[in-house]
């Protein structure tokens, strides 16, 4: 629900007219909310916080003189205008002259929004009337019934401010509706910031914390009176948060000498608080005469403002009969009076004057080395006092500075001031008394260290013991050991430190008979007694009990490979509880004679070496035995493989081949026969970058030759490598041969390079050679062919498988004859040109002899007439 406000006064026409024929005319009005600026047509503000009225000024001239009545009308949803408010206002009106009146109406309600007009009413009953104007009645601004209230709580205390915003009395509006979000503020009011809730437990960070709502009148939407919103703050609520105040020391019940004869003797009472030092917290002394039923505020102390807030109060009374039996408390109040906390009560006594009389003796101290001792006695009727002191075995003798106070105090104490005795010795001018004697005690502090670590491990069933140094200063100290079962919560006594001589170190044991699994997380430990109550606690020990396990071996050996003159290392691993005990056996190789397994000394621990083994020691077996209380279990056996390294006799070959055919490559090498080293060819198709195995690993006796055939090699392994590698040392190490290359070349069909050339005459019985010439991969066969019917037949020449042809001896029988030659290989054939022997006939003998002639001349020959040379010149023939 909304609160109502009177909105707007908005006149629906820019001047008033008079109508309905009345006597007014020269009509105009102006209507704003009271209190406001006239004439500004628009009324704001809440209805409840300036009474919700409207004034309305009317000027008009007429021509009578007469009274007359102003009041409103609404118009109704048929059209028709209805008088809606009671209240009108009355005005006197002259002839001729302008006239004007003043119409005050209040407390407009929501449903009144709507249009009006004014009514004029004339003294004779003639109406006239305003032009229509438009009345909106909005919500109006939100109040706080209640807002949130300052309060002062303790402490731990549940705290939260509610507070409500609720609408003025008799308003509400559906145009708008409230949200309220509350606001804290940490620095005094200065910012503030919004909060969920306001509900908390009250710590002393919350002290001065400030707490305030705002309420928003938001307007609901698309509602025709909709108007801005209007927002509304609460006044502050400030949060006072307190401690608990607290009696440290209570009063103590005095007692005061009285008779007729002697002067009146006061009595002090004396109490400590501590406060949270703020002013709020009040101390004051009460009394009461009923025995505790009824109490009066007699002394007011004020608050407590010493450091750390902690005061002592005092109230003296004094002692006579009126006041006997009366008893006295102190009060502290806090949370503004809200709540209080009482003392414990002390009471008057009297009590008649007496001899010299002691009423309270020291008693024994016990107290550590450097540190005080303070012994008090008293005693009524004395007029002065000292102390004296008896040391073990002497006599009594005065305590240096110990007169005049019923308190000795003694500092920086020794273990040689122990065992010393103090008394008290009051004097009167008539009497004297001393009081009991009391004990001084001084010790060293007892020290408990462990022994070991601070873990017992121990076997089920087994005994075990805990042990720890104890040094004690004092006969009167002594020591216990004490367990714990729930992890050092609690602790109980399970035997006393015997044997243990003051100002010796001495070794506590404390023996358990039997382990039990429910043993483990107890807790052991010494507790030295000392100063009759103090304690020093030694260090614990924790119990860990693990159940009997049978040996296991979790790690078997393996064999040893190693090359002649290198250390061979077997290792296992094992488990068990208790840890087991381990011991390694060998047996010689078979065939050499002694095959019993026999101990090795020493060999104890989970890793057994064999230094600078030799091929004598090649096949040796190794195993290991795990026992404990728990059995005995047996590792597998281990073999120590001795070898040297192999060698590669014969690097493999680079192999050139065609496509299609097979590359064989080949190698010799040589091993020591054992089983663990292997070759293996491997191949690389990137460079040599990586490798890949070819084929399974083999055994070689001694010498061996290995093969890798690559059948068919194709294009795609041109360019591979090749290589041989042999393992040793258990495949742990590789030697390798060079890498061979594999190059695959592409085959070709016969191509005819050279044709054989005709022979145009050969002479009978001579030779005639013929060539032809082809290339091709493989290189291809040659065959001759020949035709004796100019090249429609054609016959192979017998033998005839050579690029070269010899024909000879020459018959008549060659001539005409055709050769040609045809090329093979795999790829196919190739025939080259034919070369015809085109004639043969009988030779003729041409015989030459040529005699040379010599001439010897001493000058050069005559210069010719055609060139500055000489020539020459041939003999003439014979």
């Amino acid at each position: 629900m909304v609160l109502g406000v009177l909105a707007a006064l908005v006149p629906t026409a820019p001047a008033a007219a008079t109508t309905g024929g009345g006597i007014f005319r020269d009509l105009t009005f102006r209507a704003y909310l009271t209190g406001e600026a006239p004439g500004t047509g628009e009324l704001r503000g809440a209805i409840a916080e300036r009474g919700g009225c409207v004034r309305v000024e009317g000027r008009f001239v007429t021509l009578h003189w007469g009274t007359g009545t102003l009041h409103l009308q609404q118009r109704q949803s048929n059209g028709s205008w209805q008088r809606v408010r009671d209240d009108q206002a009355s005005f006197t009106y002259y002839s001729g002259d302008t006239n004007e009146v003043v119409f005050d109406t209040c407390g407009f309600a929501i449903p009144e929004s709507g249009e009006h007009r004014v009514v004029f009413t004339s003294q004779s009953g003639v109406t006239s009337f305003s032009d229509p104007f438009e009345l909106r009645v909005r919500a109006a601004a939100p109040v706080f019934a209640p807002g949130p209230a300052s309060q002062r709580v303790e402490v731990g205390a549940a705290v939260s401010f509610p507070a409500a915003a609720v609408a003025p009395p008799g308003t509400s509006d559906d145009s708008a509706r409230v949200e309220q979000r509350a606001q804290l503020s940490w620095d005094g009011g200065r910012t503030w910031q919004d909060t969920a809730s306001t509900a908390l437990v009250a710590t002393p960070a919350h002290d001065g914390l400030r707490v305030r709502y705002q309420a928003d009148r938001v307007p609901t939407a698309d509602h025709p009176l909709a108007l801005p919103s209007v927002v509304t703050t609460s006044g502050v609520a400030v949060l006072t948060v307190e401690s608990r105040p607290e009696v440290v020391e209570h009063p103590q019940t005095q007692r005061v000498p009285w008779s007729t004869t002697t002067p009146v003797r006061t009595a002090e009472f004396s109490a400590v608080v501590r406060t949270d030092g703020s002013a709020g917290q009040v101390v004051t002394w009460q009394r009461s005469t009923d025995s505790g039923t009824t109490w009066q505020d007699v002394a007011t102390a004020g608050a407590c403002t010493e450091p750390e807030s902690r005061c002592t109060v005092t109230h003296q009374v004094p002692g006579t009969p009126d006041t006997e039996g009366h008893q006295f408390r102190v009060a502290v109040t806090y949370l503004a009076g809200q709540a209080v906390v009482h003392s414990a009560a002390a009471t008057l006594e009297l009590e008649e004057p007496t001899a010299l009389r002691v009423t309270a003796d020291p008693v024994d101290v016990w107290v550590e080395t450097g540190g005080e001792a303070v012994f008090a006695a008293d005693a009524v009727n004395w007029a002065g006092v000292s102390w004296s002191r008896q040391r073990s075995g002497q006599a009594w003798d005065a305590v240096p500075g110990g007169a005049g106070s019923t308190t000795l105090r003694l500092t920086d104490l020794t273990p040689a001031d122990s065992d010393t005795r103090y008394r008290a010795e009051f004097r009167n001018g008539a009497a004297f008394a001393s009081s009991l004697s009391a004990l001084l005690v001084v010790q060293d502090r007892p020290e408990v260290t462990r022994v070991g670590d601070d873990v017992l491990d121990g076997l089920a069933g087994a005994a075990a013991q805990v042990e720890a140094d104890v040094r004690l200063s004092d006969p009167r100290q002594s020591a216990t050991w004490e367990r714990s079962v729930d992890g050092g919560a609690t602790w109980e006594p399970v035997g006393a430190v015997t044997g243990c001589d003051a100002g010796e170190e001495c070794r506590a044991t404390h023996r358990i008979e039997a382990l039990t699994p429910e043993m483990t997380g107890h807790r052991y430990r010494v507790v030295a007694h000392w100063l009759r109550s103090e304690v020093v606690e030694g260090p614990e020990t924790r119990v860990v009990v693990r159940d009997l396990s049978r040996p296991q071996v979790t790690e078997q050996p393996r064999d040893a490979h190693v090359l002649v003159g290198q250390d061979a290392t077997f290792t296992l691993a094992v488990s068990g509880v208790p840890e087991p005990d381990v011991q390694w056996f060998v047996r010689p190789a078979a065939g050499e004679g002694e095959t019993a397994w026999r101990a090795i000394t020493g060999a104890s621990s989970t890793t057994l070496t064999v230094p600078a083994a030799t091929s004598d020691v090649q096949g040796t077996r190794y195993r290991a035995r795990a026992s404990s209380p728990a059995g005995e279990v047996w590792s597998d056996e281990a073999t120590l493989v001795v070898e040297t390294v192999p060698v590669i006799l014969e690097q493999p070959e680079d192999v050139t081949v065609l496509a299609g055919d097979a590359a064989e490559f080949t190698s010799q090498y040589r091993t020591d026969g054992l089983t663990s080293q292997q070759r293996q060819w491997q191949v690389s198709t990137d460079g040599g970058v990586t490798w890949e195995q070819q084929e399974d690993a083999r055994w070689c006796p001694t010498t061996c030759r290995a093969r890798l055939t690559v059948d068919p090699a194709q294009l795609t392994d041109d360019g591979m490598l090749v290589r041989l590698t042999v393992t040793y040392l258990g495949g742990q190490q590789t030697v390798e041969s060079r890498a061979a290359r594999l190059t695959v070349l592409e085959p070709r069909a016969p191509l005819v390079l050279r044709d054989p050339q005709d022979v145009p005459l050969a002479l009978l019985g001579e030779h005639v050679t013929l060539s032809a010439a082809a290339d091709g991969l493989p290189t291809p066969v040659v065959r001759w062919l020949a035709s004796d019917d100019a090249g429609r037949t054609w016959h192979e020449v017998e033998g005839a498988d050579d690029p070269t042809l010899v024909i000879g001896p020459i018959t008549a029988e060659h001539e005409g004859r055709q050769y040609r030659a045809l090329f093979t290989n795999r790829e196919g054939e190739a025939l080259t040109a034919p070369a015809t022997i085109a004639e043969v006939r009988a030779g003729r003998a041409l015989h030459l002899r040529i005699a040379p002639r010599v001439e010897v001349v001493d000058r050069p020959p005559a210069a010719s007439a055609t060139g500055s040379g000489t020539r020459a010149t041939a003999p003439p023939p014979r």
